[in-house]
Protein backbone atom coordinates (compact mmCIF):
# COMPACT_ATOMS: atom_id res chain seq x y z
CA UNK A 1 0.00 0.00 0.00
CA UNK A 2 1.37 3.41 -0.98
CA UNK A 3 0.93 6.68 0.91
CA UNK A 4 2.12 10.28 0.62
CA UNK A 5 4.17 11.56 3.62
CA UNK A 6 5.12 15.17 4.37
CA UNK A 7 8.21 16.18 6.32
CA UNK A 8 9.02 19.69 7.57
CA UNK A 9 12.74 20.47 7.35
CA UNK A 10 13.85 23.98 8.37
CA UNK A 11 10.28 25.12 7.94
CA UNK A 12 9.93 23.76 4.40
CA UNK A 13 7.64 20.89 3.41
CA UNK A 14 9.14 17.95 1.53
CA UNK A 15 7.15 14.99 0.26
CA UNK A 16 7.91 11.27 0.06
CA UNK A 17 6.05 8.37 -1.47
CA UNK A 18 6.15 5.39 0.93
CA UNK A 19 5.05 1.86 0.14
CA UNK A 20 4.28 -0.48 3.08
CA UNK A 21 3.72 -4.21 3.23
CA UNK A 22 3.47 -6.92 5.86
CA UNK A 23 6.82 -8.57 6.56
CA UNK A 24 6.81 -11.38 9.11
CA UNK A 25 3.22 -10.50 9.96
CA UNK A 26 4.11 -6.90 10.84
CA UNK A 27 3.65 -3.71 8.74
CA UNK A 28 6.95 -2.36 7.38
CA UNK A 29 8.07 0.39 4.95
CA UNK A 30 9.52 -1.49 1.96
CA UNK A 31 10.09 1.42 -0.45
CA UNK A 32 10.56 5.18 -0.15
CA UNK A 33 10.66 7.55 -3.15
CA UNK A 34 11.68 11.18 -2.64
CA UNK A 35 9.33 13.51 -4.54
CA UNK A 36 10.67 16.89 -3.42
CA UNK A 37 8.75 20.04 -2.63
CA UNK A 38 5.27 20.84 -3.96
CA UNK A 39 6.75 23.00 -6.73
CA UNK A 40 8.99 20.11 -7.80
CA UNK A 41 6.03 17.73 -7.99
CA UNK A 42 4.01 20.25 -10.02
CA UNK A 43 6.89 20.79 -12.47
CA UNK A 44 7.34 17.06 -12.90
CA UNK A 45 3.62 16.57 -13.58
CA UNK A 46 3.57 19.37 -16.15
CA UNK A 47 6.69 17.97 -17.84
CA UNK A 48 5.26 14.45 -17.94
CA UNK A 49 2.02 15.63 -19.60
CA UNK A 50 3.87 16.97 -22.66
CA UNK A 51 5.92 14.68 -24.92
CA UNK A 52 9.53 15.50 -25.56
CA UNK A 53 8.89 14.99 -29.30
CA UNK A 54 6.40 13.42 -31.69
CA UNK A 55 7.06 11.41 -34.84
CA UNK A 56 4.59 10.66 -37.63
CA UNK A 57 4.72 7.62 -39.90
CA UNK A 58 2.49 6.60 -42.79
CA UNK A 59 0.24 3.76 -41.66
CA UNK A 60 -2.99 3.23 -43.59
CA UNK A 61 -1.83 2.26 -47.09
CA UNK A 62 1.13 0.11 -46.00
CA UNK A 63 -0.96 -1.64 -43.34
CA UNK A 64 -3.73 -2.43 -45.84
CA UNK A 65 -1.24 -3.72 -48.43
CA UNK A 66 0.66 -5.76 -45.83
CA UNK A 67 -2.53 -7.31 -44.46
CA UNK A 68 -3.63 -8.42 -47.95
CA UNK A 69 -0.11 -9.67 -48.76
CA UNK A 70 -0.09 -11.79 -45.59
CA UNK A 71 -3.54 -13.17 -46.42
CA UNK A 72 -2.20 -14.20 -49.84
CA UNK A 73 0.83 -15.84 -48.23
CA UNK A 74 3.20 -14.03 -50.63
CA UNK A 75 6.37 -14.38 -48.57
CA UNK A 76 5.71 -18.02 -47.68
CA UNK A 77 4.92 -18.98 -51.30
CA UNK A 78 8.15 -17.40 -52.57
CA UNK A 79 10.24 -19.01 -49.82
CA UNK A 80 8.77 -22.41 -50.66
CA UNK A 81 9.48 -21.92 -54.35
CA UNK A 82 13.03 -20.74 -53.69
CA UNK A 83 14.26 -22.11 -50.31
CA UNK A 84 17.08 -20.18 -48.66
CA UNK A 85 18.48 -19.65 -45.20
CA UNK A 86 19.21 -15.96 -45.52
CA UNK A 87 17.73 -13.42 -43.16
CA UNK A 88 15.63 -11.59 -44.13
CA UNK A 89 14.28 -14.29 -46.41
CA UNK A 90 13.80 -13.85 -50.14
CA UNK A 91 10.03 -13.89 -49.63
CA UNK A 92 10.29 -10.99 -47.17
CA UNK A 93 12.25 -8.91 -49.68
CA UNK A 94 9.70 -9.55 -52.44
CA UNK A 95 6.79 -8.83 -50.09
CA UNK A 96 8.35 -5.49 -49.14
CA UNK A 97 9.03 -4.68 -52.80
CA UNK A 98 5.40 -5.43 -53.70
CA UNK A 99 4.05 -3.30 -50.82
CA UNK A 100 6.35 -0.44 -51.83
CA UNK A 101 5.21 -0.60 -55.47
CA UNK A 102 1.57 -0.72 -54.36
CA UNK A 103 1.86 2.28 -52.05
CA UNK A 104 4.66 4.59 -53.16
CA UNK A 105 7.03 3.24 -55.82
CA UNK A 106 10.68 3.90 -54.93
CA UNK A 107 14.00 2.69 -56.24
CA UNK A 108 15.88 0.12 -54.16
CA UNK A 109 18.39 2.83 -53.22
CA UNK A 110 15.63 5.03 -51.80
CA UNK A 111 13.71 2.14 -50.22
CA UNK A 112 15.33 2.25 -46.76
CA UNK A 113 14.46 5.94 -46.25
CA UNK A 114 10.86 5.34 -47.32
CA UNK A 115 10.60 2.25 -45.09
CA UNK A 116 11.76 4.21 -42.04
CA UNK A 117 8.98 6.75 -42.59
CA UNK A 118 6.21 4.14 -42.60
CA UNK A 119 4.65 1.71 -40.14
CA UNK A 120 6.60 -1.10 -41.84
CA UNK A 121 9.49 -0.23 -39.53
CA UNK A 122 7.26 -1.47 -36.67
CA UNK A 123 5.29 -4.17 -38.50
CA UNK A 124 8.24 -5.79 -40.32
CA UNK A 125 11.26 -4.69 -38.23
CA UNK A 126 14.58 -5.09 -40.06
CA UNK A 127 18.06 -3.62 -39.49
CA UNK A 128 19.01 -0.75 -41.80
CA UNK A 129 21.87 -2.69 -43.40
CA UNK A 130 19.38 -5.37 -44.58
CA UNK A 131 17.56 -2.79 -46.71
CA UNK A 132 20.45 -1.59 -48.83
CA UNK A 133 20.05 -1.69 -52.60
CA UNK A 134 22.84 -4.29 -52.79
CA UNK A 135 20.98 -6.67 -50.47
CA UNK A 136 17.80 -6.25 -52.55
CA UNK A 137 19.66 -7.00 -55.79
CA UNK A 138 21.33 -10.05 -54.25
CA UNK A 139 17.88 -11.32 -53.23
CA UNK A 140 16.50 -10.70 -56.73
CA UNK A 141 19.42 -12.64 -58.23
CA UNK A 142 18.22 -15.81 -56.47
CA UNK A 143 14.70 -15.73 -57.92
CA UNK A 144 14.63 -17.58 -61.22
CA UNK A 145 11.78 -17.80 -63.72
CA UNK A 146 10.72 -21.31 -62.64
CA UNK A 147 10.47 -20.22 -59.00
CA UNK A 148 8.41 -17.18 -60.00
CA UNK A 149 5.94 -19.42 -61.85
CA UNK A 150 5.67 -21.80 -58.88
CA UNK A 151 5.15 -19.00 -56.35
CA UNK A 152 2.67 -17.25 -58.62
CA UNK A 153 0.62 -20.46 -58.91
CA UNK A 154 0.42 -20.86 -55.13
CA UNK A 155 -0.51 -17.20 -54.65
CA UNK A 156 -3.26 -17.56 -57.29
CA UNK A 157 -4.69 -20.57 -55.40
CA UNK A 158 -4.68 -18.59 -52.16
CA UNK A 159 -6.36 -15.74 -53.99
CA UNK A 160 -9.25 -17.92 -55.12
CA UNK A 161 -9.66 -19.66 -51.75
CA UNK A 162 -9.11 -16.88 -49.22
CA UNK A 163 -10.82 -14.06 -51.10
CA UNK A 164 -13.48 -16.27 -52.76
CA UNK A 165 -12.64 -14.82 -56.16
CA UNK A 166 -14.95 -15.75 -59.06
CA UNK A 167 -12.79 -16.68 -62.09
CA UNK A 168 -15.74 -17.27 -64.45
CA UNK A 169 -14.69 -14.49 -66.86
CA UNK A 170 -10.97 -14.19 -67.69
CA UNK A 171 -9.53 -11.33 -69.74
CA UNK A 172 -6.21 -11.51 -71.58
CA UNK A 173 -4.46 -8.31 -72.64
CA UNK A 174 -1.00 -6.86 -73.21
CA UNK A 175 0.80 -3.54 -72.97
CA UNK A 176 4.36 -2.24 -72.83
CA UNK A 177 6.36 0.00 -70.51
CA UNK A 178 9.26 2.32 -71.20
CA UNK A 179 12.60 1.59 -69.52
CA UNK A 180 15.81 3.60 -69.17
CA UNK A 181 18.11 0.82 -70.35
CA UNK A 182 20.96 2.11 -72.46
CA UNK A 183 20.82 1.23 -76.15
CA UNK A 184 24.35 -0.21 -75.97
CA UNK A 185 23.44 -2.65 -73.18
CA UNK A 186 23.82 -6.12 -74.74
CA UNK A 187 22.94 -8.09 -71.59
CA UNK A 188 19.27 -7.35 -72.11
CA UNK A 189 17.17 -9.05 -74.79
CA UNK A 190 13.57 -8.23 -73.82
CA UNK A 191 13.91 -4.43 -73.60
CA UNK A 192 13.66 -3.34 -77.24
CA UNK A 193 12.45 -0.45 -79.30
CA UNK A 194 8.96 -1.00 -80.64
CA UNK A 195 5.55 0.63 -80.86
CA UNK A 196 5.19 2.50 -77.53
CA UNK A 197 1.75 2.65 -75.93
CA UNK A 198 2.90 5.53 -73.72
CA UNK A 199 4.41 7.58 -76.56
CA UNK A 200 8.09 7.26 -75.54
CA UNK A 201 9.64 6.31 -78.89
CA UNK A 202 13.12 7.21 -77.62
CA UNK A 203 13.21 4.42 -75.01
CA UNK A 204 13.47 0.64 -75.03
CA UNK A 205 10.25 -1.14 -74.13
CA UNK A 206 9.29 -4.18 -72.07
CA UNK A 207 6.04 -5.94 -72.92
CA UNK A 208 3.76 -7.40 -70.25
CA UNK A 209 0.93 -9.86 -70.78
CA UNK A 210 -1.69 -10.27 -68.04
CA UNK A 211 -4.45 -12.80 -67.46
CA UNK A 212 -7.01 -11.07 -65.25
CA UNK A 213 -10.09 -12.33 -63.42
CA UNK A 214 -12.90 -9.89 -64.07
CA UNK A 215 -14.00 -10.18 -60.43
CA UNK A 216 -11.96 -7.33 -58.95
CA UNK A 217 -9.72 -7.12 -62.07
CA UNK A 218 -7.16 -9.21 -60.17
CA UNK A 219 -4.23 -10.78 -62.10
CA UNK A 220 -3.91 -14.58 -62.08
CA UNK A 221 -0.83 -14.77 -64.31
CA UNK A 222 1.74 -12.47 -65.90
CA UNK A 223 4.48 -12.78 -68.49
CA UNK A 224 7.04 -10.16 -69.56
CA UNK A 225 8.19 -10.35 -73.17
CA UNK A 226 10.21 -8.47 -75.80
CA UNK A 227 8.92 -4.94 -76.28
CA UNK A 228 9.05 -5.08 -80.08
CA UNK A 229 6.95 -8.24 -80.32
CA UNK A 230 3.44 -7.86 -81.82
CA UNK A 231 0.50 -8.96 -79.68
CA UNK A 232 -0.44 -11.74 -82.08
CA UNK A 233 3.07 -13.22 -81.87
CA UNK A 234 2.90 -13.34 -78.08
CA UNK A 235 -0.52 -15.02 -77.97
CA UNK A 236 0.76 -18.64 -78.32
CA UNK A 237 3.01 -18.17 -75.28
CA UNK A 238 0.06 -16.73 -73.39
CA UNK A 239 -2.08 -19.74 -74.28
CA UNK A 240 0.64 -22.05 -72.97
CA UNK A 241 0.81 -20.06 -69.70
CA UNK A 242 -2.98 -20.07 -69.44
CA UNK A 243 -3.14 -23.87 -69.86
CA UNK A 244 -0.57 -24.37 -67.12
CA UNK A 245 -2.21 -21.94 -64.69
CA UNK A 246 -5.72 -23.33 -65.17
CA UNK A 247 -4.38 -26.86 -64.63
CA UNK A 248 -2.65 -25.74 -61.41
CA UNK A 249 -5.83 -24.11 -60.14
CA UNK A 250 -8.04 -27.07 -61.06
CA UNK A 251 -10.82 -24.84 -62.41
CA UNK A 252 -13.80 -26.28 -64.35
CA UNK A 253 -12.92 -25.24 -67.92
CA UNK A 254 -16.45 -25.55 -69.28
CA UNK A 255 -17.59 -22.78 -66.92
CA UNK A 256 -14.83 -20.32 -67.85
CA UNK A 257 -14.87 -17.72 -70.63
CA UNK A 258 -11.76 -16.08 -72.10
CA UNK A 259 -12.06 -12.57 -73.55
CA UNK A 260 -9.37 -11.04 -75.79
CA UNK A 261 -9.12 -8.30 -78.42
CA UNK A 262 -8.65 -8.43 -82.17
CA UNK A 263 -4.93 -7.64 -81.92
CA UNK A 264 -4.42 -11.35 -81.21
CA UNK A 265 -6.43 -12.58 -84.20
CA UNK A 266 -4.98 -15.05 -86.69
CA UNK A 267 -5.86 -18.50 -88.00
CA UNK A 268 -3.11 -20.10 -85.91
CA UNK A 269 -3.97 -18.22 -82.72
CA UNK A 270 -7.66 -19.00 -83.01
CA UNK A 271 -6.86 -22.68 -83.40
CA UNK A 272 -4.81 -22.53 -80.19
CA UNK A 273 -7.61 -20.70 -78.37
CA UNK A 274 -10.13 -23.32 -79.52
CA UNK A 275 -7.94 -26.07 -78.01
CA UNK A 276 -8.36 -24.54 -74.53
CA UNK A 277 -11.94 -25.85 -74.34
CA UNK A 278 -13.04 -22.57 -72.76
CA UNK A 279 -15.81 -20.29 -73.85
CA UNK A 280 -14.40 -17.58 -76.10
CA UNK A 281 -15.40 -13.97 -76.76
CA UNK A 282 -13.38 -11.83 -79.16
CA UNK A 283 -13.76 -9.15 -81.80
CA UNK A 284 -13.18 -9.01 -85.54
CA UNK A 285 -11.66 -6.41 -87.83
CA UNK A 286 -14.86 -4.82 -89.21
CA UNK A 287 -13.48 -4.16 -92.70
CA UNK A 288 -12.85 -7.90 -93.13
CA UNK A 289 -16.64 -8.50 -93.04
CA UNK A 290 -18.16 -5.76 -95.26
CA UNK A 291 -21.44 -7.67 -95.67
CA UNK A 292 -22.03 -7.40 -91.89
CA UNK A 293 -21.29 -3.67 -91.90
CA UNK A 294 -23.95 -3.10 -94.58
CA UNK A 295 -26.78 -4.53 -92.46
CA UNK A 296 -29.47 -1.78 -92.42
CA UNK A 297 -29.75 0.22 -89.20
CA UNK A 298 -33.46 -0.62 -88.85
CA UNK A 299 -32.57 -4.30 -88.37
CA UNK A 300 -30.53 -3.50 -85.23
CA UNK A 301 -32.50 -3.69 -81.99
CA UNK A 302 -31.69 -1.67 -78.81
CA UNK A 303 -29.83 -3.40 -76.03
CA UNK A 304 -32.14 -3.88 -73.07
CA UNK A 305 -29.78 -2.48 -70.44
CA UNK A 306 -28.28 0.20 -72.68
CA UNK A 307 -30.67 1.71 -75.28
CA UNK A 308 -27.79 3.75 -76.77
CA UNK A 309 -26.37 0.46 -78.09
CA UNK A 310 -28.12 -1.35 -80.91
CA UNK A 311 -27.25 -4.83 -82.15
CA UNK A 312 -27.94 -7.57 -84.66
CA UNK A 313 -27.16 -11.24 -84.06
CA UNK A 314 -26.16 -13.63 -86.80
CA UNK A 315 -23.70 -16.40 -87.59
CA UNK A 316 -20.58 -16.29 -89.74
CA UNK A 317 -17.54 -18.31 -90.71
CA UNK A 318 -14.80 -17.09 -88.36
CA UNK A 319 -11.36 -18.68 -88.71
CA UNK A 320 -12.64 -21.94 -90.14
CA UNK A 321 -15.58 -22.41 -87.76
CA UNK A 322 -19.19 -21.28 -87.67
CA UNK A 323 -19.59 -18.91 -84.74
CA UNK A 324 -22.11 -16.50 -83.28
CA UNK A 325 -21.42 -12.90 -84.34
CA UNK A 326 -23.05 -9.84 -82.81
CA UNK A 327 -22.94 -6.58 -84.79
CA UNK A 328 -23.19 -3.75 -82.26
CA UNK A 329 -23.45 0.00 -82.78
CA UNK A 330 -22.85 2.31 -79.81
CA UNK A 331 -23.84 5.97 -80.02
CA UNK A 332 -21.15 6.92 -77.50
CA UNK A 333 -18.48 4.98 -79.38
CA UNK A 334 -19.69 6.54 -82.66
CA UNK A 335 -19.43 10.06 -81.26
CA UNK A 336 -15.98 9.34 -79.84
CA UNK A 337 -14.69 7.98 -83.15
CA UNK A 338 -16.22 10.90 -85.06
CA UNK A 339 -14.45 13.41 -82.80
CA UNK A 340 -11.16 11.55 -83.18
CA UNK A 341 -11.51 11.44 -86.96
CA UNK A 342 -12.27 15.17 -87.11
CA UNK A 343 -9.12 15.93 -85.12
CA UNK A 344 -7.04 13.61 -87.32
CA UNK A 345 -8.37 15.25 -90.50
CA UNK A 346 -7.70 18.73 -89.17
CA UNK A 347 -4.13 17.81 -88.28
CA UNK A 348 -3.55 16.26 -91.71
CA UNK A 349 -4.93 19.35 -93.47
CA UNK A 350 -2.60 21.61 -91.47
CA UNK A 351 0.34 19.40 -92.46
CA UNK A 352 -0.72 19.48 -96.14
CA UNK A 353 -1.14 23.26 -96.10
CA UNK A 354 2.38 23.56 -94.75
CA UNK A 355 3.71 21.11 -97.36
CA UNK A 356 1.89 23.01 -100.13
CA UNK A 357 3.65 26.22 -99.04
CA UNK A 358 7.01 24.46 -99.19
CA UNK A 359 6.28 23.10 -102.69
CA UNK A 360 4.99 26.42 -104.02
CA UNK A 361 7.97 28.40 -102.72
CA UNK A 362 10.33 25.90 -104.33
CA UNK A 363 12.95 26.19 -101.58
CA UNK A 364 13.44 22.54 -100.81
CA UNK A 365 15.60 19.55 -101.70
CA UNK A 366 12.82 17.05 -102.25
CA UNK A 367 12.52 14.91 -105.34
CA UNK A 368 9.32 13.18 -106.45
CA UNK A 369 10.08 10.17 -104.25
CA UNK A 370 10.62 12.39 -101.20
CA UNK A 371 7.38 14.27 -101.84
CA UNK A 372 5.45 11.01 -102.19
CA UNK A 373 6.97 9.72 -98.95
CA UNK A 374 5.90 12.86 -97.06
CA UNK A 375 2.38 12.66 -98.46
CA UNK A 376 2.07 9.00 -97.50
CA UNK A 377 3.32 9.80 -93.99
CA UNK A 378 0.58 12.42 -93.62
CA UNK A 379 -2.05 9.95 -94.90
CA UNK A 380 -0.79 7.15 -92.66
CA UNK A 381 -3.33 7.52 -89.79
CA UNK A 382 -6.37 5.28 -89.85
CA UNK A 383 -8.90 5.89 -92.67
CA UNK A 384 -7.05 8.88 -94.19
CA UNK A 385 -5.92 7.00 -97.31
CA UNK A 386 -9.53 6.48 -98.34
CA UNK A 387 -10.65 9.96 -97.28
CA UNK A 388 -7.82 12.22 -98.51
CA UNK A 389 -6.75 12.48 -102.15
CA UNK A 390 -3.49 14.37 -102.73
CA UNK A 391 -1.76 15.33 -106.00
CA UNK A 392 1.67 16.97 -106.03
CA UNK A 393 3.80 18.25 -108.94
CA UNK A 394 7.26 19.56 -108.07
CA UNK A 395 7.96 20.88 -111.57
CA UNK A 396 4.77 22.93 -111.59
CA UNK A 397 5.19 23.80 -107.90
CA UNK A 398 1.66 22.73 -107.00
CA UNK A 399 0.04 20.53 -104.39
CA UNK A 400 -3.70 19.87 -104.39
CA UNK A 401 -5.71 17.88 -101.88
CA UNK A 402 -9.36 17.32 -101.03
CA UNK A 403 -11.57 15.24 -98.75
CA UNK A 404 -13.75 12.63 -100.42
CA UNK A 405 -17.13 13.57 -98.95
CA UNK A 406 -18.80 10.45 -100.33
CA UNK A 407 -16.24 8.19 -98.66
CA UNK A 408 -16.65 10.16 -95.43
CA UNK A 409 -20.43 9.69 -95.53
CA UNK A 410 -20.07 5.94 -96.18
CA UNK A 411 -17.52 5.62 -93.37
CA UNK A 412 -19.81 7.47 -90.96
CA UNK A 413 -22.83 5.39 -91.91
CA UNK A 414 -21.31 1.92 -92.19
CA UNK A 415 -18.28 1.70 -89.92
CA UNK A 416 -18.07 4.32 -87.18
CA UNK A 417 -19.44 3.18 -83.83
CA UNK A 418 -19.62 -0.48 -84.85
CA UNK A 419 -17.99 -3.56 -83.40
CA UNK A 420 -18.15 -7.14 -84.59
CA UNK A 421 -18.07 -9.48 -81.60
CA UNK A 422 -17.82 -13.23 -82.02
CA UNK A 423 -18.31 -16.04 -79.51
CA UNK A 424 -18.73 -19.79 -79.33
CA UNK A 425 -21.17 -19.36 -76.43
CA UNK A 426 -24.12 -19.99 -78.74
CA UNK A 427 -26.50 -20.46 -75.80
CA UNK A 428 -25.71 -17.02 -74.37
CA UNK A 429 -28.03 -14.08 -74.87
CA UNK A 430 -26.91 -11.02 -76.82
CA UNK A 431 -26.64 -9.12 -73.53
CA UNK A 432 -24.32 -11.74 -72.04
CA UNK A 433 -22.00 -11.64 -75.06
CA UNK A 434 -21.88 -7.82 -75.07
CA UNK A 435 -21.30 -7.72 -71.31
CA UNK A 436 -18.45 -10.25 -71.58
CA UNK A 437 -16.79 -8.26 -74.37
CA UNK A 438 -17.09 -5.00 -72.43
CA UNK A 439 -15.40 -6.72 -69.50
CA UNK A 440 -12.19 -6.20 -71.42
CA UNK A 441 -12.32 -2.44 -70.97
CA UNK A 442 -12.86 -2.93 -67.24
CA UNK A 443 -9.85 -5.23 -67.00
CA UNK A 444 -7.68 -2.81 -69.01
CA UNK A 445 -7.76 -0.43 -66.07
CA UNK A 446 -5.18 -2.70 -64.46
CA UNK A 447 -2.66 -1.55 -67.06
CA UNK A 448 -3.75 2.05 -66.54
CA UNK A 449 -3.17 1.56 -62.82
CA UNK A 450 0.34 0.19 -63.46
CA UNK A 451 1.08 3.35 -65.43
CA UNK A 452 0.09 5.51 -62.46
CA UNK A 453 3.22 7.23 -61.10
CA UNK A 454 2.59 6.21 -57.45
CA UNK A 455 0.15 3.36 -56.78
CA UNK A 456 1.11 -0.04 -58.30
CA UNK A 457 3.51 1.69 -60.69
CA UNK A 458 5.58 -0.50 -63.03
CA UNK A 459 7.84 2.36 -64.11
CA UNK A 460 10.51 3.38 -63.59
CA UNK A 461 12.31 0.03 -63.70
CA UNK A 462 15.89 0.53 -62.50
CA UNK A 463 17.16 -2.82 -63.78
CA UNK A 464 19.32 -3.81 -66.72
CA UNK A 465 19.15 -7.61 -67.15
CA UNK A 466 16.38 -9.92 -68.36
CA UNK A 467 16.32 -11.84 -65.08
CA UNK A 468 15.87 -8.75 -62.91
CA UNK A 469 13.26 -7.28 -65.24
CA UNK A 470 11.27 -10.51 -64.90
CA UNK A 471 11.48 -10.26 -61.10
CA UNK A 472 10.46 -6.60 -61.35
CA UNK A 473 7.42 -7.56 -63.47
CA UNK A 474 6.54 -10.23 -60.87
CA UNK A 475 6.44 -7.96 -57.82
CA UNK A 476 4.86 -5.12 -59.85
CA UNK A 477 2.03 -7.49 -60.75
CA UNK A 478 1.78 -8.48 -57.08
CA UNK A 479 1.49 -4.77 -56.26
CA UNK A 480 -1.42 -4.46 -58.72
CA UNK A 481 -3.01 -7.50 -57.04
CA UNK A 482 -2.74 -5.83 -53.62
CA UNK A 483 -4.25 -2.55 -54.82
CA UNK A 484 -7.18 -4.20 -56.61
CA UNK A 485 -7.91 -6.51 -53.67
CA UNK A 486 -7.94 -3.51 -51.33
CA UNK A 487 -10.39 -1.83 -53.71
CA UNK A 488 -12.49 -5.01 -53.91
CA UNK A 489 -12.71 -5.30 -50.11
CA UNK A 490 -13.71 -1.63 -49.89
CA UNK A 491 -16.43 -2.13 -52.52
CA UNK A 492 -17.79 -5.10 -50.58
CA UNK A 493 -18.22 -2.72 -47.62
CA UNK A 494 -20.19 -0.27 -49.78
CA UNK A 495 -17.33 2.14 -50.49
CA UNK A 496 -17.57 2.93 -54.21
CA UNK A 497 -14.41 5.05 -54.65
CA UNK A 498 -11.84 3.98 -57.26
CA UNK A 499 -8.50 2.39 -56.47
CA UNK A 500 -6.48 5.60 -56.69
CA UNK A 501 -8.84 7.53 -54.41
CA UNK A 502 -8.90 4.67 -51.89
CA UNK A 503 -5.10 4.40 -51.83
CA UNK A 504 -4.75 8.16 -51.52
CA UNK A 505 -7.13 8.27 -48.54
CA UNK A 506 -5.33 5.36 -46.88
CA UNK A 507 -1.90 6.92 -47.40
CA UNK A 508 -3.03 9.96 -45.40
CA UNK A 509 -3.76 7.84 -42.29
CA UNK A 510 -0.73 8.20 -40.01
CA UNK A 511 0.41 6.67 -36.76
CA UNK A 512 1.95 8.94 -34.15
CA UNK A 513 4.87 8.03 -31.90
CA UNK A 514 4.92 10.20 -28.75
CA UNK A 515 8.10 10.17 -26.66
CA UNK A 516 7.71 11.24 -23.00
CA UNK A 517 10.30 11.85 -20.28
CA UNK A 518 11.18 8.89 -18.01
CA UNK A 519 8.59 8.24 -15.32
CA UNK A 520 11.12 8.44 -12.54
CA UNK A 521 12.50 11.86 -13.41
CA UNK A 522 15.76 12.27 -15.24
CA UNK A 523 16.84 8.66 -14.75
CA UNK A 524 15.67 5.78 -16.91
CA UNK A 525 14.52 5.35 -20.49
CA UNK A 526 11.99 7.68 -22.16
CA UNK A 527 8.46 6.36 -22.36
CA UNK A 528 7.06 5.70 -25.87
CA UNK A 529 3.37 5.75 -26.77
CA UNK A 530 2.02 4.98 -30.25
CA UNK A 531 -1.47 5.60 -31.59
CA UNK A 532 -3.34 6.32 -34.79
CA UNK A 533 -3.73 10.04 -35.53
CA UNK A 534 -7.21 11.18 -34.53
CA UNK A 535 -7.79 13.44 -37.54
CA UNK A 536 -9.45 10.78 -39.73
CA UNK A 537 -12.32 12.02 -41.85
CA UNK A 538 -15.48 9.98 -42.49
CA UNK A 539 -14.13 8.28 -45.64
CA UNK A 540 -10.90 7.28 -43.91
CA UNK A 541 -12.78 5.97 -40.87
CA UNK A 542 -14.95 3.80 -43.12
CA UNK A 543 -11.88 2.40 -44.90
CA UNK A 544 -10.12 1.82 -41.57
CA UNK A 545 -13.05 -0.28 -40.35
CA UNK A 546 -13.81 -2.02 -43.66
CA UNK A 547 -10.22 -3.23 -44.10
CA UNK A 548 -9.80 -4.22 -40.44
CA UNK A 549 -6.71 -2.06 -39.97
CA UNK A 550 -7.16 -2.06 -36.19
CA UNK A 551 -5.43 -5.48 -36.23
CA UNK A 552 -2.16 -3.80 -37.27
CA UNK A 553 -2.62 -0.55 -35.38
CA UNK A 554 -0.22 0.15 -32.46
Amino acid sequence: MASLTKKLIHGRAYYYLRETARVGGKPKVVRTVYLGRADDILARLEQASEPLRAESRSFGAVAAALKVARALGIAEAIDRACPNRSSPSLGTYMLLAAVNRAVCARSKRAFADWYAQTALARLVPLPAEALSSQRFWEAMDRLEEEAIAQAEGEIARNLLERFELDPETLVYDTTNFATFIDSANKRNTIARRGHPKQGRRDLRLVGLALLVALDGCVPLAQRPYAGDRPDASEFPEAVSLLKRRLAELGLPLEQLTLVYDKGNNSEENQALADELALGLVGSLVPTHYPELLRIPAERLRPLERDPTTRLYRTGAEVYGKRRTVVVSHSERFHARQRRGLAQTLLKARHQLWHLRGVVERGRHRMDERGLTARIEQIRKPRWLKQLLSVEGDLEAGTLRFQIDRGALTRLDGELLGKRLIFSDRDQWTDEQIIEAYRAQSKAERGFRQMKHPVFAAFSPAFHWTDQKLKVHAFYSTLALTLVHLIEREAHKAGIEDGAQQIMRQLSEIDELTLIYPPAGGRQGRPRVRRRIADNLDLAQSRLYDALGLAELAP
